[in-house]
């Protein structure tokens, strides 16, 4: 496996090969490469002499060009180059040392695509968004950082797995030589609230509700629901309107319907955890939702919601947490046990804390009873 501390080496002399199309000058050509020995991995060695290993497949940050290592405590995380290392060759010496390069696949920043496309909005992507290119490089091993973590946003998706405020997503690709951006879902601002104007996660001032119907499945801006006056006065009732408002079904389903129905057939077991539940058909609506867990039913009631001001949300706010607590309580109510792991199905596995899932917003504002332009139901 080859190995390196954090120098550059240089090539030996300058090829008259072409190199490639925005690489490092001292990269290897392209017949270089095809000569070069493979390996699935390689390590760096940091100054404080700590490992870290680099394999296939896997999405790193990289050292900007021109910026040394000197340079790094004045970066941060979102200031990184990110790559996804497509192959891995090295250079074998004379005296055994290796010189070791990727052949990388940029994700570009949203500045990076607005500085070759003049008309793309750059105030929809936010600092850890990257787009998917097909711009390659060879990189030398020296630049890497770390391995990172990134994770495709699908903003129809009501089961989106949760991205915290700190960690890279991505949503578009990006055609660098045809100039073009190809949207892996509605481009933004097209399927997005009543104004067409695209998410911005940066922005302190967003809050969106999220209508999860599966003919809707749409993000509206607050501003804009109370603008257009889509809302209602707040009654005690608020909370069961949002819980029927399934991610599943474009139906308003009747809790009560779900209660009296009979309960699906189950192998007999013995319970393995107090959160097993069983109703019987006659039971009301209010006891069935009382052998429900507080904090199942909680999420449950809560608006989707997704916005810098809401704290906990990260950048995809509470939409999978409330989506599967929704589906925990109508399964419940049909006479299907909680799942033993429903903790870790709400949290994603210790990815954020029950208590995120619950809408706290920074200026502690109340949430109007906001409903969805388009089907009237409660979000």
């Amino acid at each position: 496996m080859p190995q390196r501390h954090r120098r550059l080496t240089m090539t030996k002399s300058k090829p008259k090969t072409p190199r490639r199309r925005g690489g490092d000058p001292n990269a290897p050509t392209w017949e270089m490469w095809k000569d070069m020995v493979p390996y699935q991995s390689f390590i760096v060695t940091d100054k404080d002499n700590v490992q870290h290993k680099f394999a296939k497949g896997d999405v790193a940050s990289i050292l900007p060009f021109a910026r040394t290592w000197d340079d790094k405590k004045e970066l941060v995380q979102h200031d990184f180059w990110i790559g996804k290392i497509r192959e891995i060759k090295a250079k074998v010496d004379e005296d055994e040392t290796n010189e070791v390069w990727v052949d990388v696949q940029w994700y570009y920043s949203g500045s990076n695509v607005g500085d070759v496309i003049k008309s793309f909005d750059v105030s929809a992507c936010g600092k850890y968004e990257r787009v998917k290119s097909d711009h390659h490089d060879f990189v030398s091993s020296e630049a890497f950082n770390d391995v990172e973590t990134l994770l495709k946003l699908n903003e129809r998706n009501p089961y989106q797995e949760y991205i915290r405020d700190d960690v890279f997503y991505q949503r578009h690709t990006f055609e660098v030589q045809a100039r073009k951006v190809k949207f892996e879902q509605p481009q933004p601002g097209s399927n997005t609230c009543t104004c067409n104007k695209p998410y911005s996660p940066d922005d302190k001032t967003t809050l969106m509700h999220f209508c999860p119907r599966p003919s809707c499945r749409k993000w509206y801006h607050s501003t804009c629901l109370l603008r257009a006056k889509s809302k209602e006065r707040r009654v005690a009732s608020w909370e069961m309107r949002l819980l029927v408002s399934s991610p599943d079904s474009d139906d308003t389903l009747v809790l009560e319907e779900l209660v009296t129905s009979p309960p699906k057939k189950r192998q007999r077991r013995r319970p393995s955890s107090d959160d097993a539940i069983s109703i019987s058909p006659r039971m009301s609506l209010n006891d069935a939702l009382e052998l429900i867990p507080d904090d199942v039913l909680r999420i449950a009631q809560q608006p989707i919601v997704k916005g810098h001001s809401y704290k906990g949300g990260g950048i995809v706010g509470n939409v999978n947490a409330v989506a599967c607590a929704r589906k925990m309580v109508y399964d419940a109510l049909s006479g299907t046990d909680l799942p033993d792991d429903w903790r870790d199905v709400l949290t994603e596995v210790g990815k954020k804390e029950l208590s995120d899932a619950i809408v706290k917003l920074e200026d502690r504002r109340t949430i109007p009873a906001f409903i969805c332009p388009q089907c009237e139901g409660a979000i």
